[in-house]
């Protein structure tokens, strides 16, 4: 989609130090300031790409001067080798290594790669949804990554989802309790969420084409109700790129939801808490641990999404983190939704202009 539009794109590939291949789009961009993005849960890096310059936030930095990276989580479509596990044979420890608790790997990873590659000593980060998730669980266990990042940007950051309203999410969540979901799949040796082929690819972007009204409603049951701020024109490519997702994954982050505590993945035994972590619970990332020595944040927040409600993010994630962290003070948009802060109408003047005249301020 980039090269379609004109703009230069290669795919770069780096290795995280437990055997995962991580694949990366470059617009490059030689002696340009590095600036990486990342994508969000069941999505890949095309999610950035899906507009039009002018309005997707990788062309405007790529028109700034900038050298525009955009990382891929393991697993996904660009990052599905691994060195140690095969889908095939190992199907279990191959998807159980796709969780927030694991990608921080794939930061450090692609944070040396690019640093190495280009010279610089810091970078920018812009993340959304679960891409700012792993990127606070790397700032509270490695603090050494800190000082590789000079700007943070956070959108729709779902750290604390307790009061999450999402009717796929609250649904999801009453079956996993209910039914014991995660024990079923475990059963009948189900270790992830298929999407991502060309099969599924090709059905999405179909409905979409035919009945835009369904595929606009699946979208918003996760992400907000509100339509005005959505192109409907490019729904069969916004949902041309579904990824596949881990069950793990999915219990993790509702097993934050339910406790309210930003953790660790918890096994549900002391036992085997004690074999991963050395200690009978989860450890909790500890937001206070976050050095004052590394990026500064830009945090973004929507009134009208439905997987980060905006109590969640007021009462539990800014309140937990030191306020001089913060280059400017959170903003809150209120007709946003989830899926606004990617593919929003009038995200570039609402967000990105601020985001890039920030990253242009900082020291590499």
């Amino acid at each position: 989609m980039v090269t379609s539009k004109g703009y230069p794109c290669e795919l770069l590939n780096t290795q995280t130090k437990d055997g995962w291949t991580i694949g990366i789009q470059h617009m490059s961009n030689p002696g340009g300031k590095p600036v990486l993005l990342w994508h969000g849960f069941v999505q890949n890096a095309a999610t950035w790409t899906s507009n039009f310059p002018g309005e997707d936030l990788v062309y405007s930095l790529y028109d700034q001067g900038f050298d525009v990276y955009l990382g891929n989580s393991r697993c996904t479509k660009y990052s599905k080798k691994s060195s140690l596990y095969d889908p095939n044979k190992d199907p279990k420890d191959y998807w159980n290594q796709y969780d927030f608790d694991n990608m921080p790997y794939d930061l450090e990873a692609t944070f040396d790669f690019i640093l190495d590659k280009t010279g610089f000593e810091k970078l920018g980060y812009v993340g959304h949804s679960q891409g700012t998730t792993m990127m606070f669980c790397l700032l509270t266990t490695n603090p050494e990554y800190a000082k590789k990042i000079n700007l943070f940007v956070a959108l729709a950051p779902p750290v604390y989802v307790s009061h999450s309203n999402s009717p796929i999410i609250l649904l999801t969540d009453e079956f996993w309790n209910k039914f014991h979901f995660k024990d079923l799949f475990e059963m009948f040796g189900v270790w992830s969420i298929s999407a991502g082929n060309k099969y599924l690819d090709l059905m999405f972007s179909g409905v979409c084409e035919i009945t835009p009204l369904v595929c606009e409603n699946i979208l918003f049951m996760i992400s907000g109700w509100d339509f005005s701020n959505l192109n409907q024109t490019r729904l069969p490519v916004y949902a041309g790129h579904p990824e596949s997702f881990s069950i793990r994954d999915l219990t993790h982050g509702l097993q934050v939801k339910n406790t309210g505590v930003f953790k660790k993945y918890d096994y549900g035994y002391a036992d085997d808490n004690y074999y991963h972590y050395g200690q009978n619970t989860p450890p909790i990332y500890d937001l206070n641990k976050i050095s004052l020595l590394g990026p500064k944040f830009m945090i973004y927040y929507g009134g009208k999404d439905l997987l980060v409600d905006p109590f969640d993010v007021e009462h539990y994630l800014l309140p937990n983190l030191n306020p001089e962290l913060f280059y400017q003070k959170p903003v809150y948009l209120s007709h946003y939704t989830h899926l606004d802060f990617v593919w929003g109408i009038n995200a570039h003047t609402d967000i990105y202009d601020d985001v890039v005249d920030a990253l242009k301020k900082q020291n590499y």
